[in-house]
């Protein structure tokens, strides 16, 4: 990439600003280490001053202006006008809970991204860029560490704890990696191909089952996506993923394999009414959540009072552990903050959604490199939600709504015929 497309000119300081907020974000999830997300919203803020200052603004579409406000007013606001909030538990965990209402407070910056973006020359390639140094990093790490502990659950579980969203996380990354791949035309691009499904397989190897349901979809758009006019780059997707399985079927210890059996088993114990196992428990949390819905079906029963019921099937010996939540976004949201907080999910889902389908194109490939990434980005979130609650930790539920807003600013300058390079 020459230093020209890296903005070392006039822009240099603030462009390589922009970048290292990204790189910081994607350190500290591949890391797993905690981090103070709102200096980077704080930094968006500032350097949006700067530009503002040099009369230089660009309006956020409606579509970026729901997506990062619809959270505050049906979940953070409903805590605050309804005394919620007293709800809440006096010890420790006070504090965990309010950063949970209050977080959505700093996506508001994240309406100045189309401004940031044009004035400070941050092009779609360099944030794909940046995502593949992450994706990258990420494969040579989490690989050390699956060998280290001879891709043991258990043992990784309890080192990238909590495992299921530290996988939702990085593969979303890998995805747009891969479809960033599928756009390169140079020989490079099979270096991108490769190293994102590296990064992907590893992750998958964790088997957290949650991740891998809406891979195969994803893998059919993309293949449906670009099957003519990158045919050999569709074959050695095809290829990588059958070699991948094929390894998994023959190895004796494979970590899928071993998914799976568990998997059977429990539909087994399940059918004979017991549900002490992964896939029962789920299914008696999600049965508990309508029951709790049905209690306060507007604003629902709170935060805390799902982790307080929790704890009373635990002294029944229902469930292992006192679980925060109810490993769904959807019975979670609607037992916790009833039809508005459902209202406020499904909108963050649903609205970046339908508007990445809307503005594919065939003709313009820009565009359909950023729709077909935020289609599969979100699509892959709403997928892992319906077994996973991944919005209880805050640098998943940061990393999704950055990268959302990223594309839905990256295709509104696109729109708008603003070039960047």
């Amino acid at each position: 990439m020459s230093k020209s497309d890296w903005g070392f000119q006039s822009h240099v300081k603030p462009t390589l600003l922009i970048s290292s907020l990204f790189l910081i974000l994607f350190f500290y999830y591949i890391l797993n280490e905690k981090f103070r997300l709102w200096y980077i919203s704080i930094a968006f803020s500032l350097l949006y001053i700067h530009s503002f200052k040099k009369n230089t603004t660009i309006k956020p579409n409606i579509n970026l202006l729901i997506f990062c406000t619809i959270s505050i007013l049906t979940y953070t606001l409903s805590y605050y006008i309804f005394d919620r909030l007293e709800d809440l538990p006096t010890n420790k965990s006070l504090r965990t809970y309010k950063r949970i209402v209050n977080q959505y407070l700093w996506f508001i910056t994240f309406l100045t991204l189309p401004t940031l973006f044009y004035y400070y020359k941050f092009t779609f390639r360099k944030f794909y860029t940046l995502v593949f140094i992450a994706v990258t990093i990420t494969f040579l790490y989490v690989s050390y560490f699956n060998y280290t502990f001879n891709f043991s659950r258990n043992l990784l579980a309890i080192f990238f704890n909590p495992i299921i969203t530290y996988d939702i996380g990085l593969i979303s990354l890998s995805i747009l990696s891969l479809l960033y791949s599928f756009y390169l035309k140079e020989k490079k691009s099979y270096i991108f191909l490769l190293f994102s499904l590296l990064a992907m397989f590893s992750l998958i190897l964790h088997g957290s089952r949650g991740t891998w349901l809406a891979l195969p979809f994803i893998y059919t758009l993309i293949l449906s996506s670009y099957y003519k006019q990158q045919a050999k780059k569709c074959l050695t997707l095809l290829l990588a993923i059958f070699i991948f399985i094929c390894i998994n079927v023959i190895s004796p210890n494979s970590p899928l394999k071993s998914r799976i059996d568990h998997f059977n088993n429990d539909t087994s114990n399940i059918k004979e009414n017991s549900y002490q196992n992964s896939t029962g428990i789920r299914l008696l949390l999600w049965k508990n959540g309508v029951e709790l819905f049905k209690t306060k079906p507007i604003l629902g029963v709170g935060l805390y009072q799902i982790e307080e019921n929790n704890c009373k099937l635990k002294m029944q010996a229902k469930i292992p552990q006192c679980f925060h939540h109810l490993h769904s976004i959807y019975f979670h949201e609607l037992a916790a903050n009833g039809l508005l907080g459902l209202l406020g999910l499904l909108t963050t889902l649903l609205l970046p959604f339908i508007y990445f389908i809307r503005n594919f194109s065939n003709t313009n490939l820009r565009l359909k490199l950023l729709s077909l990434s935020g289609t599969s980005f979100v699509f892959y979130f709403a997928v892992c939600g319906l077994t996973e609650y991944y919005l209880f930790f805050l640098n998943t539920t940061y990393l999704y709504f950055l990268i959302t807003a990223t594309l839905i600013s990256f295709i509104q300058l696109e729109k708008m015929k603003i070039k960047l390079i």
